[in-house]
């Protein structure tokens, strides 16, 4: 005869509480050997077998939901709108709900513009001066358009280029 649901409850309970500690994890030390690595809903192991079978349980249930939420969309005037979404306008409704309503879609256009801006404002913000000049040590190669304009590196390679293209396109 199957379990109820209290006397499931009541065995997941029982099976927490005998966990031990081990190298700062709650690692279900009853259970053999070849039973970790599955153990994890059950038991609530944090050894390192159960903790990759988790991680892999839950991407897979995640990629399984966002599937089906893609699926039940429908085109309504052209794009594809999610019913599953409680509040359009955000950029959660676009991205995992794979809504394209025009509020959603500004949501994340406006997000993405305003994570470059604080992306950008925090890397500028760790340049230091040297030589009367600012110098960025998060560019990954000086000399490029994008450590002089992305990152604001402003020594000499980085000026050079910059200064290189901008005559290449006064005289083009």
């Amino acid at each position: 005869m199957p379990f109820t649901l209290e006397q499931r409850a009541e065995w997941r309970r029982r099976n927490r509480a005998r966990r031990v500690e081990i190298d700062g994890r709650l690692v279900a030390a009853y259970l053999p050997e070849e039973r970790h690595g599955g153990a994890w809903a059950d038991h609530g192991c944090q050894c390192e077998p159960c903790s990759a079978a988790n991680k892999a349980h839950s991407a897979a249930s995640a990629k399984r939901r966002r599937a089906r939420w893609y699926a039940r969309r429908a085109l309504v005037n052209g794009v594809l709108v999610s019913p599953d979404v409680r509040q359009h306008g955000t950029t959660r409704a676009y991205k995992h709900f794979g809504c394209r309503c025009a509020s959603c879609g500004e949501a994340e256009r406006v997000g993405k513009i305003e994570t470059g801006r604080v992306r950008r404002a925090e890397i500028r913000a760790r340049r230091v001066m040297r030589d009367a000049h600012w110098f960025s040590p998060d560019t990954p190669r000086h000399g490029t358009w994008t450590s002089y304009s992305y990152y604001g590196c402003r020594c000499v390679p980085c000026r050079e280029h910059h200064n290189t293209h901008q005559r290449q396109r006064k005289t083009s």
